[in-house]
């Protein structure tokens, strides 16, 4: 998760850098938009966010940095309009969700504004010059791969994130590292990265399962899991209701 917030940052810093070369000669505006801290990851994120628009603002004063969260895809949506009135020059956008932010996103694109999307993608990757992100396919690889070895067999649910670009590669990626093992996914809920969502999602697919927490900044998707083990003389059997990272 901290490479992932370091990527974000990384993206600002592209379009913030091309502002700025501008800067030099005219006024220039950049217009970031991200979601709210709802989450460690995000209030991460929103903290560097601003930092980086101080410090860049302070070196070169033709450049104006605004940044603006949304606590949901509607807001962002808004927020984008706001930003594209007050005539930006480039947009950082990390999208709430892809869906809802694709469209808004291309009617910022249509008015000559540089396009730099982190994370979360739009479903439509030719409206962006730039994306940068972490390896997702390979974030789902690896949980799948650790189910399978450490579980051998059993039984588990996927609690996903958001529907997203990011969301879908790591759910697929983890599902083709479980083919041919012993382990079957028995059904696949969107979690939203919440805290309180997995609990209920699990109690509903899993009821007689024991639940355990463990922490994790981005939400507890990555290393949240209930289990309960149940060993015979014959063989080990578990039957258990895990998240993976989404």
């Amino acid at each position: 998760m901290k490479k992932l917030a370091l990527s974000a940052i990384a993206a600002a810093g592209v379009a913030f850098a091309l502002g700025a070369a501008q800067a030099q000669q005219k006024n220039v505006t950049i217009g970031v938009s991200i979601p709210a801290a709802t989450h460690g990851w995000t209030g991460g994120v929103v903290y560097h966010a601003e930092e980086a628009a101080k410090r860049l603002e302070k070196t070169y004063p033709g450049l104006k940095v605004i940044v603006k969260t949304s606590p949901s895809g509607a807001a962002q949506a808004n927020a984008l309009e706001d930003l594209s009135a007050q005539k930006i020059d480039a947009l950082v956008v990390l999208p709430f969700n892809s869906d809802e932010l694709t469209n808004p996103v291309l009617d910022v694109k249509r008015r000559g504004t540089f396009i730099t999307v982190v994370d979360r993608g739009l479903k439509d990757p030719t409206i962006q010059d730039i994306y940068v992100a972490g390896n997702n396919p390979e974030f789902g690889r690896v949980a799948g791969k650790y189910f399978a070895d450490y579980l051998k067999q059993g039984n588990v649910v996927v609690l996903r994130g958001i529907p997203t670009v990011i969301d879908e590669e790591r759910v697929t990626s983890f599902e083709k590292a479980l083919q041919g093992s012993g382990v079957k996914i028995l059904d696949k809920q969107y979690a939203n990265w919440t805290a309180m969502t997995p609990s209920a999602s699990c109690r509903t697919s899993c009821p007689s399962t024991r639940r355990s927490m463990r922490s994790g900044p981005r939400m507890t998707t990555w290393r949240w899991a209930c289990l309960r083990r149940s060993v015979r003389r014959s063989a080990p059997t578990s039957s258990s209701c895990w998240a993976v990272p989404a």
